[in-house]
C-alpha cells in the first residue's frame, strides 16, 4: 500500500524521475547458503504526458466541452 501511494504522490508533484529500472532480487541456494543477485525487472519509460491520465471515454460522452487529455 505505502508503495503504490507513493507512486501517485511523486507522479502529482512531478518531483521523481519515474523512469528509473524496477529491481528485483534473484535468490539462488548454493551449498546450503541462499545467495541474493539484485537484477533488472523492468525498464520504465515514462513521459511526461502520463502525469495525467486519460479520462474515461464515458465521461467524455456525457459532457461535450471535456476533452481527453493530451496522449491519450
Amino acid at each position: 500500500m505505502f508503495r503504490e501511494s507513493c507512486f501517485w504522490d511523486l507522479r502529482r508533484w512531478k518531483v521523481a524521475d519515474l523512469n528509473e529500472t524496477a529491481r528485483g532480487m534473484q535468490i539462488d541456494k548454493v551449498d546450503g547458503k541462499l545467495i541474493f543477485t539484485p537484477i533488472d525487472v523492468e525498464t520504465r519509460n515514462y513521459k511526461p504526458y502520463m502525469y495525467h491520465g486519460p479520462i474515461p471515454y464515458g465521461e467524455i460522452q456525457k459532457w461535450s466541452a471535456l476533452e481527453q487529455n493530451a496522449g491519450w
